[in-house]
């Protein structure tokens, strides 16, 4: 029989469990935050390796924080005689990973302390919920909030993409945080009046996987009835390019997947639909499934 003096004991650990699992998520948000205010205040030089799929590239880059305006440069150490014509393949302050998680469909962890380029770092670590999205590892310098390493992962937790940082001088802070954008405000504002395309072409995206909500919706230049629909759960974006087949220009989009990047071209009711997006492949045949048209 379980006494009410165990009963007890049990509440009081779970209420403590629960107490730490809510302060090590507001600790890893936190942390979070003011890595999205460093990449764009912070003044920095250094060089860091940056690995998607089966290649890896070596950068420098430079980056000077201005009031409502920065400058970043980035040069590619390992391009050979092509680098000059190369366009650039790395921006960290334009990285897309600098987004703060729905909680809703991922959790965010607090984990080790670690160390790259020489600095000292606190592990977070954002766990997907579900099977439709990945595991993102940021290691992040604690007394400026600078990202010194960045890393994706599928559920097997293989490596998918990472960059790191081998070698770091960081200057002055410009006090302007930059803005951030969280996903509410993101989609809030996004969906603007080209948002009744998607009606008045007949599509019906109301059955997303968990998460995922319309963001933004483009017409395609140069290409009558095709659209450009851009999908997001907060952290990371699906496009979803809709093309009619019976037009001369419907494309098929035959890139390849690489690193955390996976695409999947179907037919659905005389469209090309081809659907891109750093997610799992088992997401893009959910969306797919999702996707139905319903002639006006």
């Amino acid at each position: 029989m379980i006494t009410n003096k165990r009963i007890s004991l049990l509440g009081v650990l779970l209420l403590l469990t629960a107490s730490g699992v809510q302060a090590a998520s507001e600790e890893g948000e936190q942390l979070l935050k003011s890595m999205q205010s460093a990449v764009h205040s912070l003044s920095y030089e250094g060089n860091l390796v940056f690995w998607k799929g089966n290649e890896m590239s070596e950068y420098h880059i430079e980056h000077q924080p201005g009031q409502g305006n920065s400058s970043e440069s980035v040069i590619q150490l390992n391009a050979g005689n092509a680098g000059a014509a190369q366009q650039q393949q790395f921006s960290l302050v334009n990285s897309s990973s600098l987004r703060l998680p729905a909680q809703q469909v991922y959790s965010i962890d607090v984990g080790q302390d670690g160390q790259i380029a020489g600095l000292p770092c606190k592990v977070v670590v954002i766990r997907p919920k579900d099977k439709m999205r990945y595991l993102y590892r940021y290691c992040i310098h604690q007394d400026s909030g600078m990202l010194l390493k960045y890393s994706v992962m599928n559920r097997q937790q293989q490596l998918l993409e990472q960059f790191m940082f081998t070698q770091l001088t960081i200057g002055s802070t410009v006090e302007q945080e930059a803005p951030v954008v969280n996903q509410a405000t993101m989609i809030s504002t996004a969906l603007t009046d080209d948002q009744e395309i998607l009606g008045v072409s007949g599509w019906d995206l109301s059955q997303l996987p968990a998460g995922f909500s319309v963001n933004q919706v483009r017409s395609i230049p140069g290409k009558d009835n095709a659209h450009q629909i851009i999908l997001s759960d907060g952290l990371t974006f699906v496009s979803v390019f809709i093309e009619p087949d019976n037009t001369a220009n419907a494309t098929r989009r035959k890139v390849p997947p690489s690193g955390a990047t996976n695409i999947l071209t179907v037919e659905v009711a005389g469209h090309t639909v081809t659907m891109v997006g750093e997610v799992p492949n088992e997401t893009l045949y959910a969306i797919k499934k999702g996707l139905r048209y319903v002639a006006p």
